[in-house]
């Protein structure tokens, strides 16, 4: 009797523990499985927000390409433009100077032609005075005029080195364009003189440089 009595009063605390442990243990797997959710859901999230962050980042570097891309298709204008304009100055300058040059080294030759007639009469005995004051005028203007274009060529350098992508510098092209007229000018008073001095010349003795062959040179 009581063996069996025993067996019921074991029976029942087993049972007991069994229900007691079962209604602890449900709330822990309960919380267990909630700090799973919220351990996903802050991975999720955190995820969520990298991939908004390498979407900014790389929609940052996409616009940072393009503008580089833009700034590079400027610069590239910019230097294309600059070529541009340096080839027309640059051919420009070119043209205005060896034109300048060449009609300088003309008058040149004839003023060594007419002194070398003057000397020829001189040691015939002949009066060259007027002659020789109209020769050496035509010399000092050829060289302020040769001067003058060694200055203007200085000028035109320094544009072309610092030559824009619209225009060369303004005053520079004015003091250019001022140089050039005044060679022009020195050129066409050389070249007077030396009609002059050859008029002098004639019917002094024996043959002399035409006159009409100065006319030949381009002012």
């Amino acid at each position: 009797m009581k063996s069996k009595t025993y067996i019921i009063i074991l029976t029942l605390l087993v049972a007991t523990a069994s229900v007691s442990y079962a209604e602890t243990a449900i709330p822990t797997r309960l919380i267990e499985q909630r700090k799973a959710l919220v351990e996903q859901k802050k991975e999720i999230i955190t995820e969520k927000k990298q991939n908004i962050q390498n979407m900014k980042d790389e929609a940052s570097t996409t616009r940072s390409e393009i503008q580089n891309q833009k700034e590079e298709g400027r610069t590239k204008i910019e230097e294309k433009r600059k070529e541009i304009v340096q080839n027309i100055f640059g051919n420009q300058m070119k043209r205005v100077g060896s034109r300048l040059e060449a009609t300088i080294t003309r008058l040149e030759g004839l003023v060594i032609r007419v002194n070398s007639r003057i000397e020829k009469i001189k040691n015939a005995g002949g009066k060259t005075d007027v002659a020789e004051k109209y020769v050496a005028e035509s010399k000092t203007n050829l060289t302020d005029a040769r001067e003058e274009l060694a200055k203007m060529k200085v000028v035109g350098d320094t544009v072309m080195t610092n030559v824009s992508s619209t225009t060369p510098p303004v005053k520079d092209l004015v003091n250019i364009k001022a140089s050039s007229k005044k060679i022009e000018k020195q050129i066409q008073e050389a070249h007077k003189a030396l009609e002059k001095a050859v008029g002098s010349l004639k019917g002094v003795s024996g043959t002399i440089p035409n006159a009409s062959s100065t006319k030949t040179i381009n002012q």
